[in-house]
């Protein structure tokens, strides 16, 4: 696998089976939003041009992308949207408190269980985590390291 660096716009290519692909592309130094649709592999050229469906944006180890795990095949503008910071929450495993955390700045402000179910969790996924995700999603199965984020917002 081809070292690479982590460039903002470039498209990754995630191969999460034999022939079962998903792309994702590079928003920020930590964040990677993934896209449907997952199947086959697409022609890199088409993933520049059109924009593709949104399926969740998180913060990823940049070894997934450095070490060339996942190749970069292309490079797109990255949308309005994508740019926009978001907002990701945090519970306190002792508390139950929510907190929600602002990418653009790291604050941290009290949160609800609401707000918390509309948002991503604060973490930085790997590489296995996230194709086991992507591919739980494809095959409409649930995710146990998703799943395992969330547990805490079922404290009352």
């Amino acid at each position: 696998m081809a070292r690479q660096t982590v460039t903002i716009g470039s498209i990754v290519e995630i191969q999460l089976e034999e022939s079962l692909y998903a792309y994702g592309q590079i928003v920020s130094r930590a964040e990677v939003a993934f896209f449907e649709p997952i199947g086959s592999r697409l022609n890199a050229k088409r993933l520049a041009e059109k924009p593709l469906k949104l399926l969740f944006v998180i913060g990823v180890m940049n070894k997934a992308i450095t070490s060339g795990r996942w190749l970069k095949v292309s490079k797109g503008v990255v949308g309005e949207t994508l740019l926009q910071p978001r907002d990701y929450f945090i519970v306190d495993q002792i508390s139950g408190h929510v907190h929600i955390y602002r990418s653009d700045t790291g604050a941290i402000r009290p949160g609800t269980m609401a707000e918390a179910n509309e948002l991503e969790c604060a973490a930085v996924w790997s590489a296995e985590h996230v194709e086991d995700r992507l591919r739980d999603h494809f095959h409409g199965s649930r995710n146990v390291w998703l799943e395992s984020l969330r547990e805490g917002l079922t404290i009352s």
